[in-house]
């Protein structure tokens, strides 16, 4: 598992590279935002171990989130294959349908899992 002290040496590192980059310049500006939205998760971890997590825990949480996010896709799959052929050809993009008409919050908890599962594989590299 990370420590603290790695995140934060990785923060700094982050911070001290991409601190000289201009803020208003098209592909230094794209680096730029990398970099603070890494940080931003970077922090997260940091948060979570500050909480000292037992490693048994971390796993659970890992099976947990990769549930859930497999549970979202098999609807999605079972609800494209209920529907009929010449509807789902009316379609032009069934997922994007899906999550905007038919299940708009699942979208939402999809991401905050996508989310939970990218920091907690983090932690345990």
């Amino acid at each position: 598992m990370k420590t603290i002290a790695e995140i934060k040496t990785e923060i700094a590192t982050l911070i001290s590279d991409h601190s000289k980059l201009d803020d208003y310049v098209g592909e230094q500006y794209k680096l730029k935002q990398k970099a603070r939205k890494r940080i931003a998760i970077l922090k997260g971890c940091m948060i979570y171990l500050e909480s000292n997590p037992k490693p048994e825990f971390v796993l659970q949480m890992q099976a947990e989130c990769n549930h859930k996010i497999d549970v979202f896709a098999k609807r999605l799959r079972l609800w494209i294959e209920s529907m009929p052929q010449d509807k789902i050809d009316k379609i032009k993009n069934p997922k994007k349908y899906y999550y905007k008409k038919v299940a708009p919050m699942e979208q939402k908890e999809i991401k905050d899992a996508k989310k939970q599962r990218e920091t907690i594989n983090y932690i345990l590299q």
